[in-house]
């Protein structure tokens, strides 16, 4: 009775709205702390779940009302994720053990439907490093991911793009990031690890584009937004890696850099593709010395199109997800609500218009959200009264969801290029596969409606 009273009371603070296309469900069976949710197809996503002591990936049925659990016999804990294609790829480590870490992947349908059977691909790499003599033991935590093939080959060539962080909680010795590219060439898993040797470039975030994969990042313990990239493998068996945009190659690579008094990033900066080879980076920062949250909207690789400045009335000093939605123009940013005081709150920025709303759902905490391809909706996953809880809305109307509009402050101060070098190591794995325990629960809907259109 307590859950009903608490949604009722959520529902009613909203107002009352016509029916539109927002909605609000909730599987009242799984309980949630941490989740992430990714668009399979519309009407049904895949959401990462995890309540404390159980992992688990749930694919959510939006139209029949139902989701089926995929419980991992091993207790990972994803930091990211993706679909490409009909394939959920995923980075994380195991739960108590920042140092076991791994790529995996399945087959949606496979592994909800038949075989039940998911890839793990472990990344083994212990960072140690030796001062006055003495080895300082380090942890390594992947935490972003971005998924490429090579088109028009008869083999498949996947590259899985992911940033690597390493802290020593040490101030003997200096943190730093790396970038991989997990590779199958047609037979077998390698990757390349790269990273920069002063520890001067930290690596924040990376996105694919047409062209190129570009990185985000900032001057570790100072200022100033980075970004590099590289072009992308054209052919078979091409290692990224070594493809920098760069016209010296090799390991010389060009970068572009911020003037830190004009802007630079307080939080770790993300990224996300446009269209073509536009980009948008996001992050709480500094705009001519004052805090906000500040996002920045390129049309290529060195070659900004506006800044935009907004109030951080979120409180937010980490972000958990950046997503596009070229139809409706909507670039949304997901505070983390481990590191926000408001939880329940999130941006969107229509960039063409130079506009900002914040928006407020019946969600009580939102964890993380995806743009839904083929409209104007946006999806969020996040709890009720600590039950997983799935929102899907058409931000242009208003039933589940309220919005307020904020002033926004515009520049647009080029950045500056220079290089720098980084090492690369290459490195084999071998696979591990495994077989999770598949359950099924019902769906309940406790707000709005949508409805659902036969794509043509």
């Amino acid at each position: 009775m307590k859950r009903k009273t608490i949604l009722l009371a959520i529902i009613l603070a909203l107002g009352t709205y016509a029916m539109t296309q927002n909605a609000l469900y909730m599987l009242p069976e799984i309980t949630t702390k941490v989740s992430l949710i990714r668009e399979y197809e519309p009407g049904i996503d895949v959401v990462y779940n995890n309540n404390g002591s159980l992992q688990s990936f749930l694919y959510i049925d939006r139209i029949g009302g139902l989701a089926l659990e995929a419980q991992s016999p091993y207790p990972i804990q994803v930091t990211d994720m993706e679909i490409y294609n009909e394939t959920l790829y995923f980075c994380g480590h195991l739960t108590g053990s920042t140092n076991t870490n791994f790529v995996g992947f399945f087959d949606i349908n496979d592994l909800f439907f038949g075989s039940h059977q998911a890839t793990i691909l472990p990344v083994l790499y212990n960072p140690v490093d030796t001062v006055n003599g003495i080895p300082i033991q380090g942890g390594f935590v992947l935490s972003k991911l971005e998924v490429y093939k090579v088109p028009g080959l008869s083999i498949d060539e996947t590259h899985i793009y992911m940033i690597g962080d390493v802290t020593f909680n040490s101030s003997e010795t200096t943190d730093y990031s790396c970038l991989l590219d997990m590779m199958y060439l047609g037979a077998s898993w390698t990757y390349d690890m790269a990273y920069e040797p002063d520890r001067v470039y930290y690596f924040n975030d990376l996105t694919v584009t047409d062209s190129f994969l570009v990185v985000v990042g900032n001057k570790h313990g100072g200022e100033g937004e980075y970004l590099h990239g590289y072009y992308l493998p054209p052919f078979a068996s091409q290692h990224t890696l070594n493809n920098t945009l760069y016209v010296g190659g090799g390991l010389n690579i060009q970068y572009w850099f911020t003037n830190s008094w004009e802007y630079h990033p307080i939080s770790k900066p993300l990224i996300e593709t446009l269209t073509g080879d536009a980009f948008a980076t996001a992050c709480y920062g500094k705009w001519q010395d004052n805090p906000g949250v500040i996002v920045s909207w390129y049309s290529t690789y060195g070659t900004i199109v506006k800044r935009y400045f907004v109030p951080n009335i979120t409180g937010t000093s980490e972000f958990k997800d950046l997503k596009y939605n070229d139809i409706s123009d909507n670039l949304y940013l997901m505070p983390d609500h481990q590191n926000s005081v408001a939880i329940d709150e999130f941006y969107g920025f229509k960039l063409g218009a130079g506009t900002c709303n914040v928006y407020h759902s019946a969600l009580q905490e939102q964890h993380s959200l995806d743009r839904f391809v083929g409209g104007l909706d946006v999806l969020s996953s996040g709890s009720l009264d600590y039950h997983l809880a799935i929102l899907k809305y058409e931000t242009t109307e208003f039933d589940c969801v309220k919005s307020v509009e904020l002033p926004v402050t515009e520049s647009k101060e080029p950045p500056h290029c220079a290089v720098f070098v980084h090492d690369i190591t290459p490195s084999m794995v071998n696979p591990i596969y495994i077989s999770p325990t598949i359950k099924e629960f019902n769906l309940e809907k406790f707000c709005g409606d949508e409805t659902f259109k036969q794509q043509q």
